[in-house]
């Protein structure tokens, strides 16, 4: 009686061991496909030039930090603020700003610059940030979850190259959230490396 107790409680112990392991690979398995989720939702927010959308990927920590800095950056500055800038200038220093716009973006910049046309301004500025983030694409090649917290790596490429990137997400009101701070956060992975606003405004004279 003894030996068929033990063997039953020993296939019992068995059984469940494998059940407590399925259920912790199916929740580790859905962990990913989240922080999957917000790396792509991260990326389109970017590429549709949504700086509320961007941010809202980002935990509670960094949220406003980020939807401020990016909401100044997408927010073109007032056409005013360039009159009388020397064409040609102007024109070298967009290219530096934004490598990957358009020769067509460029001339409707300059042109708007040349015509106080705030609206062709505002338009083309736009127009910058898309082409900016045309070609970028983020694939997670790897995750790490350990409780309310993970780590992923971020394989990017865009038209300056391509490299890999360490994220921090935490989970947050039952979501997951990037929470990588923003002062580790790769410029080369979003193909940003100029200053903005205040570089342009010194293209003047």
């Amino acid at each position: 009686m003894s030996r068929r107790v033990f063997g039953w409680l020993a296939a019992f112990f068995v059984t469940f061991g494998l059940l407590a392991q399925t259920a912790v690979a199916s929740a580790t398995e859905t962990d990913e496909a989240a922080i999957r989720d917000v790396t792509a939702g991260r990326l389109s927010a970017l590429q549709t030039v949504d700086a509320v959308q961007y941010a809202s990927f980002f935990c509670g920590d960094l949220r406003d930090k980020i939807e401020s800095d990016w909401g100044q950056s997408f927010s073109p500055p007032e056409v005013s603020k360039l009159e009388g800038a020397n064409s040609k200038k102007l024109r070298a220093k967009v290219r530096e700003i934004f490598p990957l716009a358009s020769d067509a973006t460029i001339n409707d910049f300059v042109t708007a610059v040349e015509n106080q046309d705030q609206d062709l301004f505002s338009s083309a500025w736009h127009r910058f940030w898309v082409e900016t983030f045309a070609h970028l694409t983020f694939k997670v090649t790897k995750v790490t979850v350990n409780g309310d917290t993970a780590n992923a790596t971020i394989a990017f490429r865009n038209t300056q190259g391509r490299g890999n990137e360490p994220r921090k997400f935490v989970h947050e009101a039952g979501v997951w959230k990037d929470c990588t701070p923003e002062s580790t956060q790769s410029d080369s992975a979003i193909g940003n490396d100029a200053p903005l606003q205040e570089s342009l405004i010194g293209a003047e004279g």
